[in-house]
């Protein structure tokens, strides 16, 4: 008689164990059921509100960089919508010469080049027309033989 109270008090341990097991799958499950489910409601970031030009800040005289320019909001994102019209414009006192003045962003970028022959030059990006206006922006690059 001892033993088969034994072996039921193993069996009901092994079966409590069991309960435990699959009610912690369970709730995994639901969890990442629930996860899933409210990622879909995070808003979205805004749409952008400012021009970004990512440039060097020195290059070595004549030599071509690339600058890139995007569409950005708040938080740094590039706002991939955006098929804008900008304006770029250079300010001395350095000189250099871009190879367009003007840009069509294409997903929320687009790219140019400058040609600089000497001195620092301040880099204007200016939104034309497009979605909605955007924020000018600036960039300054030294064209130096220290480079």
């Amino acid at each position: 008689m001892a033993k088969t109270k034994k072996k039921r008090s193993i069996r009901s341990r092994r079966d409590i164990l069991h309960a435990i097991i699959s009610a912690s799958i369970v709730i995994a499950v639901i969890a990442i059921a629930l996860y899933q489910g409210m990622s879909e409601f995070v808003p979205s970031s805004p749409g952008a509100d400012r021009l970004e030009i990512i440039a060097p800040n020195q290059s070595a005289f004549n030599k071509e960089q690339i600058l890139r320019i995007y569409a950005v909001n708040a938080t740094g994102y590039t706002d991939t919508t955006r098929n804008d019209v900008v304006e770029l414009t250079l300010l001395g006192p350095g000189v250099a010469k871009l190879n367009t003045t003007r840009v069509t962003l294409k997903e929320g970028m687009a790219t140019a080049m400058i040609f600089g022959e000497r001195g620092r030059v301040t880099i204007v990006a200016t939104w034309i027309e497009g979605e909605s206006p955007l924020k000018n922006t600036e960039a300054e690059i030294t064209f130096s033989s220290f480079v």
